[in-house]
């Protein structure tokens, strides 16, 4: 009875020990990447840029001159700054898919005939 619970504690001691060795390690490794990836502070220079009139807007009350004038400048800024249009999103209809596999799918199909 006494080896049993001498083995018990020892097994117990040896996890414990263990997990205190690997926590150790893991915190002086964190600690030693963390002093790697220290950043270095750069002053940002900001330059005052002039803006340039794309295109003038007309003030009209009909939404569709003004959806047609925010179109045309939103393009005219994408040729001035040489940015590609990409704007691929793609609907796609639901797709319904069970849930279960075609062995289930054959036993329930089964059953339902021999009950009938």
């Amino acid at each position: 009875m006494s080896d049993s619970l001498l083995q018990t504690i020892t097994g117990f001691l040896v996890v414990i020990i263990g997990m205190l060795l690997l926590t150790g390690i893991i915190i002086i490794f964190s600690r030693i990447m963390a002093k790697n990836n220290v950043k270095k502070v750069q002053t940002v220079v900001e330059e005052n840029k002039s803006f340039e009139h794309v295109a003038e807007i007309l003030a009209v009350n009909e939404d569709e001159e003004v959806i047609a004038a925010i179109m045309a400048s939103i393009d005219a800024y994408l040729q001035q700054n040489s940015i590609k249009n990409v704007c691929n999103i793609v609907i796609r209809p639901l797709v319904r898919s069970s849930a279960s596999n075609a062995w289930s799918q054959t036993g329930r199909i089964e059953n339902i005939s021999k009950k009938v």
